[in-house]
């Protein structure tokens, strides 16, 4: 196998110069597995709105996103959560207020 020698940086990577056929998926193929992340994602809101449904403190997906989020990343601010989650500075604070009062 030929490589690419990075003397500069005193390494030697031995990366193939030809991709690997078995790495290389069909349109089809593509095709379906874009389409089991659609409905896996579908069923995962399904199965988390069921739940948010019945939450007498009227949580939602934005609650759930931050309370996921949090949970991963301890210590994580409103910046980074609204950019994360796709809100606002504004409704990322909202949610942060309500999630601490609930």
């Amino acid at each position: 196998m030929r490589g690419i020698d990075c003397r500069r940086l005193g390494l030697t990577l031995n990366v193939p110069l030809a991709p690997d056929a078995r790495l290389i998926l069909s349109d089809d193929a593509l095709d379906q597995a874009l389409e089991l992340f659609l409905l896996a994602e579908a069923a995962l809101w399904t199965t988390a709105d069921g739940g948010l449904d019945g939450d007498p403190q009227k949580l939602g997906r934005s609650h759930y996103r931050a309370a996921f989020l949090l949970k991963r990343r301890p210590g994580l601010g409103v910046r980074a959560l609204a950019q994360l989650t796709g809100l606002s500075k504004q409704g990322a604070s909202r949610v942060l207020k309500e999630l601490t009062q609930a």
